[in-house]
């Protein structure tokens, strides 16, 4: 039977320190992975919570309320009877017969358009039977409220978008030359608006039939009505009154005038 060597102390010592080393380190790194761990879980609690906020869709608003706003621009004209004399006092900045105002308003029986605070016109008288307005001018009932568009109450707004229509502006400028041939307005059409025609200059034409003549009749004249003439009647007095020049800037003129204009003559 074989003696076994005894491991001399010092050998003994060498390797309990040895696994006493193995055994705090292996401590040591249960307590790092777990720390570890625990920033991964917080990472992914950040990243799930920041994933959610991105994945918000920002065009959903069924969790805001934003208020209604009421505005009024453009240029609109009353019609002939209003549905009733119920809407507040309403502050708003609008031209109506080449005037400023700054306040809409009834007033005994009246539509009162405010210059200011100690100045207003009465635009229209209200008949309380027939709710027919009648205009002091006829300029009166139409207002222009500019370009931007003012806010309003929506009860003024709900009342004065039922009682009036937005209204088209027709305008004309620049060279059009008339057709060989014109056809009329059953009424007769005439319009105030400056050109210019075979180098002098008008105020006024008119479309309108002549008895005396037996013809309808293409007339311009002049500011004073002292320069032009009846240059068409069933067929033009000379080829160059045919191209009228009403310049660069453009002008005014009625929806009546304009559907009968351009139907008889066409832009340069």
């Amino acid at each position: 039977m074989s003696k076994r060597n005894k491991l001399p102390t010092w050998a003994m010592w060498i390797i309990f320190i040895l696994c006493g080393s193995l055994l705090f380190a292996a401590v040591a790194n249960v307590d790092n992975i777990k720390d570890k761990i625990d920033e991964w879980r917080e990472d992914d609690t950040e990243e799930s919570e920041t994933n959610k906020k991105d994945d918000t869709d920002p065009s959903d608003t069924s969790g805001t309320s934003e208020p209604v706003k009421y505005t009024l621009s453009g240029v609109w004209k009353f019609n002939n009877s209003i549905s009733s004399f119920d809407f507040p006092d309403q502050d708003v900045n609008f031209v109506s017969n080449s005037i400023s105002f700054v306040e809409m308003k009834f007033e005994n029986g009246y539509l009162v358009y405010v210059v200011g605070d100690v100045m207003s016109e009465s635009a229209a008288e209200v008949d309380a039977e027939t709710t027919l307005l009648s205009f002091l001018d006829d300029s009166f009932s139409v207002v222009d409220f500019g370009t931007e568009p003012q806010e309003v109450s929506e009860e003024f707004y709900e009342w004065f978008t039922s009682n009036a229509k937005i209204r088209t502006v027709y305008t004309v400028s620049g060279v059009w030359k008339f057709g060989e041939d014109v056809t009329a307005d059953p009424e007769g059409v005439s319009q105030y608006v400056n050109f210019i025609s075979s180098d002098t200059e008008y105020a006024l034409i008119y479309c309108d039939y002549e008895e005396k003549e037996g013809c309808h009749i293409v007339n311009y004249t002049d500011e004073l009505g002292k320069e032009g003439g009846d240059y068409y009647c069933n067929g033009w007095e000379g080829y160059e009154y045919r191209t009228i020049d009403f310049g660069t800037e453009p002008q005014e003129v009625s929806e009546k005038f304009y559907i009968w204009f351009t139907a008889n003559a066409v832009k340069q």
